[in-house]
């Protein structure tokens, strides 16, 4: 029987939300198909990470392969890529999965580099047609989409979009296998310094409020107002590409076609005009506010709520609000 390989991307010792969604899928298309699902996940010290292996267990593959080593403490895309292609090597499937994350689209260009494969990144669909695997993507800014066929004689790669795809629990407990890894796996890569997401801080990708600012906001100092709305929420903070062009955000925040795609309950877009690749950023939100001064943006044509005039004016007042709502000074 042919397999589905799934890479798993874990952060900070759980399974990321891109992860259980890409196993959603493998487990649909195994159903559908008859066919295996093996995940693989890499860790250090997997029992100190409570209930990790019992919220695997369930989560659509039929087996996990569990690689535990101190030197998958950190990415390394070196390293990782060396394991990852090893058990390919060894497995032979007819597909392999990751989520469309930084990690996850690196991972797959390494690996279709590797053995000449074909490469599908960002995914908003998949589907089998015989030996080969079809894609949906979003093209022309998230106007269109296009269906591609894979016609490799190898196995076929894609990464799946965060927020397309739906979990997957099954009624039964998948095999769970621990790998032996090498003594002496080196890299030739040297990590000289890492910058990570300030502590407490809401992911965009899984955040279910979000509160982006554009050029409208002025200056990076200004965008202290959407921070504490959305800390209000218990929600992230984005940005346009015009506003981290500006440097009033890092690129980790910028929200759109080049940046994060994203799928919130809520998106509050402020100061932004609505250009079309931020647009393509936010389709799947569930309901997108707009706040501009300018009745005339674009946003508003993609908005379920507009609010016509000046953001720092209507933004501190639905922060007072919402804090008098919950209580809070």
């Amino acid at each position: 029987m042919e397999n589905i390989f799934v890479f798993i991307e874990l952060e900070s010792g759980a399974i990321t939300k891109s992860g259980i969604e890409v196993l959603g899928k493998a487990r649909e298309l195994a159903d559908k198909y008859s066919k295996q699902v093996v995940g693989l996940v890499l860790g250090n010290d997997f029992n100190n990470f409570a209930g990790l292996l019992d919220c695997l267990a369930r989560l659509g593959a039929d087996e996990f392969l569990l690689a535990e080593s101190d030197k998958f403490t950190d990415y390394n895309s070196e390293i990782y890529g060396k394991i990852i292609c090893g058990e390919i090597e060894k497995l032979k499937p007819q597909i392999v999965l990751l989520g469309s994350s930084k990690i996850g689209k690196e991972l797959a260009a390494q690996i279709s580099a590797k053995f000449l494969s074909c490469c599908f990144q960002d995914c908003v669909d998949i589907d089998i047609e015989g030996d080969f695997l079809k894609a949906k993507r979003l093209v022309l800014a998230g106007k269109a989409f296009v269906t591609l066929k894979s016609k490799c004689s190898q196995f076929q790669v894609a990464t799946l979009r965060q927020g397309i795809f739906q979990p997957k629990i099954i009624g039964k407990d998948a095999e769970i296998t621990r790998m032996d890894v090498p003594a002496d796996l080196v890299s030739r890569i040297i990590r000289k310094e890492f910058t990570g997401r300030t502590s407490g801080k809401v992911s965009l990708l899984g955040a279910k409020i979000i509160v982006s600012g554009g050029r409208g906001m002025k200056s990076g100092e200004n965008f202290k107002i959407l921070e504490e709305l959305a800390d209000v929420f218990g929600g992230a903070v984005g940005a346009s590409r015009g506003a981290v062009d500006l440097e009033f955000r890092v690129f980790d925040d910028q929200v759109g076609l080049t940046g994060k795609t994203v799928s919130p309950q809520i998106y509050i877009a402020c100061g932004i005009s609505g250009a079309p690749q931020h647009l393509a950023g936010i389709t799947q939100a569930k309901f997108i506010v707009a706040i501009n001064k300018d009745s005339g943006a674009p946003i508003f044509k993609a908005a379920d709520m507009g609010i016509v005039g000046d953001l720092f004016e209507i933004v501190p007042l639905l922060t007072k609000s919402l804090k008098n709502l919950k209580g809070e000074k």
